[in-house]
């Protein structure tokens, strides 16, 4: 039984949206439990790969290139969106918000990010999807390519 899911609930199966396997489904839900109740085996080389990423992010002495910086921090977003960064310390976790909110390649991705996201969501208020996808577009085609490459890993 799975702690804190009522009894009918943890010993339903899973259903999974976009198939009738309940198979595979299950096997993720199992898989989800488990990375919250135990570290995974590779978590000390995730670590130390967060340590190196964070640290280009973090540089002050200008020892990494801003596309090497640009790079760490994509690279630590993937991180952190695929789950490897589950079971993280509360020290990291303070040093991931200073990379991703903190620091000139964060900031400047977020300002970015809520720039598009406005404008495209501003065009199609007004005038439905079609002025929304045209937005995009526009907006994307109106950053420089180091901007688009921020926003928009390619």
């Amino acid at each position: 039984m799975s702690v804190g899911l009522p009894a009918r609930i943890a010993s339903e199966p899973i259903m999974d949206a976009t198939s009738p396997n309940t198979a595979a489904s299950a096997a993720a839900y199992v898989s989800a439990r488990a990375a919250l109740g135990r570290t995974q085996p590779d978590f000390a080389d995730r670590m130390t790969r967060f340590d190196d990423l964070s640290g280009t992010v973090l540089d002050a002495n200008g020892k990494s290139t801003d596309d090497q910086r640009v790079q760490a921090y994509q690279s630590l977003q993937t991180m952190s969106v695929t789950g490897q960064l589950i079971g993280i310390e509360d020290d990291r976790r303070k040093v991931l918000d200073q990379a991703t909110f903190d620091s000139d390649i964060g900031q400047r991705a977020q300002q970015l990010s809520s720039g598009f996201i406005q404008s495209v969501n501003a065009a199609a208020q007004a005038g439905g999807a079609a002025a929304g996808l045209k937005a995009a577009q526009a907006s994307f085609d109106s950053l420089s390519a180091a901007d688009q490459n921020l926003l928009f890993r390619r």
